[in-house]
């Protein structure tokens, strides 16, 4: 292994055959490092530096500095380590998966050539990059950047500065990146394209691209102020193959085409009985304008397009449906302020009916349902389903979830049904109000919870909790499914709470009590059920605890 060393002056250096560190210090030096794994360090002045040659360059990891300078660096090993430094830098990997191509400050021109090129950054200036043959990552970093992906399924970032990046052939994904006004091609192939901020052109070329969105309130990409334009939309739908991707908006409900002159602060009000403002949901729609379609997000849900919320030009006309966006674009199913009849599909659902009474039925799939405000009946369908009342008096049932689920009532006097499919498991919770929680053929957890509540057992292994307030156990003419099983009152509150039993056709001397520990068992012909007392229960149950009839 040999050290080189140059001079000031301008020097013209060569490697041996084996591994080599040169440095030509100052001046415009010419540097060739042959055979061998070299460190080549141009310095300060304009240098050109070959990293290997011939037959032996394929089989060669160079690490190339240019140095101060416009300095001219060719690798030509199979996995080079270049490194412009400040000046305008051309730089050349060659052959191979190259690891670092880095301009540094300046402006640089940038040339990946064949191979896998794993990391091929700009740097700070105006930079000019290719990527040449193979699947190549460019980063341009500061400035206005030029990128071209060429042949392979590239990657591009513009990182900050107005930026053009064309993708060219393969399935490239292409990001405008920072801020700045960037126009992103993606070419032949199936592309996928991002603007981020500042209002950036959009142009798939051939082939079914994906246009990519951030609609979160705290960072939208493409908003009334700074509108990204999409040139050459051709939907999911009949028209075509390409698709729109939102993403960070919370729960999306998309509610088709509405009559809105796209302009900062034009009211939503005209569909309110569809969007309303303030529904906790960011309301997607779209509208035609000046021949062309914009689509248009309540990001601040407030019912009025304000400078911040999203809006995206497509160029033409277009319907838009449910079927032009990807799969990763969560739509939720949401009712109007009225009050609506809602049917969930045979996929997993969420679904919002907002205001008024409302009835839902959630179908197939693991559903999850809000009610909203009003007296709502909320019914979760087949599969694992949770269900929330929230405001009002409503009705969740789990009765035929499959494998059962979980209802939460909210405010208001709810009544809440669990599952009656054998070996289910459902959980009730009250919430605020007086609620009535009745257990179904499955093993049920029952929370009251505050309010006086009438929690009643079913066929199942039951676990009982009134929470505050004066509350009834109904256990029922069967309390438990099999021999064994225990039915549990977890936090009886002597004086305060009963346990139900009309209807069981028992009486108090029908019932069988050990009350040696804190909590008492209470064994009948219907079964067995451990009541928890929080302290010494011998002698607390009496027949005053009970309701017979």
């Amino acid at each position: 292994m040999a050290t080189i060393n140059g001079t000031t002056g301008n020097d013209h250096l060569i490697g041996t055959e084996v591994a080599d560190t040169i440095n030509g210090l100052e001046g415009d030096d010419i540097i060739e490092g042959l055979g061998g794994p070299d460190v080549l360090n141009g310095g300060d002045g304009d240098d050109h530096i070959r990293g290997g040659n011939g037959a032996l360059a394929s089989s060669i990891d160079d690490v190339i500095n240019g140095g101060a300078g416009n300095d001219t660096l060719l690798g030509e090993g199979s996995r080079d380590r270049i490194f412009g430094g400040t000046g305008d830098d051309f730089i050349d990997g060659g052959a191979g998966n190259d690891i670092f191509l880095n301009g540094d400050a300046g402006n640089d021109t940038i040339l990946g050539g064949d191979g896998n090129d794993g990391n091929m950054n700009g740097g700070d200036g105006d930079d000019l990059m290719f990527g040449g043959a193979g699947n190549d990552t460019l980063w341009g970093d500061d400035g206005n950047d030029t990128q071209h992906g060429d042949a392979g399924n590239d990657f591009l970032n513009g990182l900050d500065g107005d930026d053009n990046l064309f993708g060219g052939d393969g399935n490239d994904e292409l990001e405008g990146g920072g801020t700045g006004k960037d126009y992103l091609s993606g070419g032949a192939g199936d592309d996928e394209l991002s603007g981020y901020n500042d209002a950036d052109i959009l142009e798939g070329g051939s082939g079914n691209d994906e246009f990519r969105f951030n609609i979160s309130s705290f960072n939208t990409w493409s908003t009334m102020a700074t509108t990204d334009v999409v040139v050459d939309f051709e939907g999911g739908g009949a028209e075509g193959g390409d698709l729109l991707e939102l993403s960070g908006g919370g729960f999306l409900s998309f509610r088709g085409q509405v009559s809105v002159n796209p302009v900062v602060g034009a009211s939503l009000g005209a569909d309110a009985d569809q969007s309303g403002a303030a529904n906790g949901l960011t309301d997607v729609f779209y509208t035609h304008s000046g021949g062309n379609t914009w689509l248009l997000a309540d990001t601040n849900d407030n019912g009025v397009l304000d400078e911040t919320d999203t809006a995206v030009r497509l160029n033409g006309l277009h319907t838009l449906t449910e079927d032009d966006f990807t799969s990763r674009t969560d739509f939720v199913i949401a009712g109007t302020s009225k009050s609506d009849e809602i049917t969930g599909t045979e996929d997993g659902d969420v679904i919002f009916g907002l205001g008024k009474n409302d009835r839902i039925n959630g179908a197939g799939g693991d559903d999850e349902i809000y009610g909203g405000e009003g007296n709502d009946e909320l019914d979760g369908g087949t599969g694992f389903d949770t269900l929330h009342g929230e405001a009002g008096n409503d009705q969740l049932s789990l009765r035929t979830s499959e494998f059962g689920g979980n209802a939460l009532g909210g405010a208001g006097n709810d009544f809440l049904v669990g599952s009656d499919v054998e070996f289910s498991f459902s959980m009730l919770d009250g919430g605020a109000g007086d609620d009535t929680l009745q257990a179904g053929a499955g093993n049920t957890f029952l929370l009251g919870d505050s309010g006086n509540d009438r929690l009643i057992g079913g066929r199942g292994d039951d676990f009982f909790v009134g929470g505050s307030g004066a509350d009834q156990f109904a256990l029922g003419p069967v309390w438990t499914s099999g021999f064994g099983f225990t039915d549990v009152i977890a936090d009886f509150e002597d004086g305060v709470d009963k346990i139900d039993l009309r209807g069981s056709g028992l009486t108090f001397d029908d019932l069988a009590i050990d009350d040696s520990g804190f909590s008492a068992v209470i064994t009948s012909s219907a079964g067995r059920v451990e009541v928890s007392l929080g302290q010494p229960a011998t002698g607390l149950l009496t027949e005053s605890d009970f309701l017979f009839g």
